[in-house]
């Protein structure tokens, strides 16, 4: 693997755990946890789930690499770029099931974004250009 990917991946864990253990930590019920923390709960949480929804790309892209008999010295970031740029709109329809759910933080929601990466391809390659009427 080249630097870049090792860099791009230590930043990725570094945030994932990061915003993993901030979501547990504000979610206790104690007085050790700041006021200024728990304004932050749900920003904190969107990006956690940001997380998932990337590892679940991530897991799909390493499924399709495995399953075409190549390894991981054949990680190509820019593959992984397209994954990425949709992120965003998988993550909304994420975040909107959290929404619509009562906003009660729980690893099921955890699970639906990475399920939603993992997917990610599937919903889109249905997507075709509009046609006109």
């Amino acid at each position: 693997m080249s630097v870049l990917i090792k860099s791009v991946f230590a930043v990725y864990v570094l945030l994932f755990f990061l915003t993993g253990g901030l979501t547990v930590f504000i979610s206790l019920d104690t007085a050790a946890v700041p006021a200024i923390l728990r304004e932050l709960q749900y920003t904190v949480f969107i990006w956690h789930l940001a997380c998932w929804i990337v590892l679940g790309m991530l897991a799909n892209y390493l499924w399709d690499l495995f399953n075409a008999d190549k390894k991981l010295s054949d990680i190509r970031l820019e593959k992984l770029l397209l994954p990425l740029l949709v992120s965003p709109i998988v993550l909304y329809a994420t975040w909107n099931l959290f929404v619509n759910t009562g906003k009660e933080v729980s690893f099921l929601i955890e699970l639906i974004a990475f399920q939603n990466g993992f997917f990610w391809q599937a919903i889109f390659s249905k997507a075709g250009p509009a046609t006109k009427p």
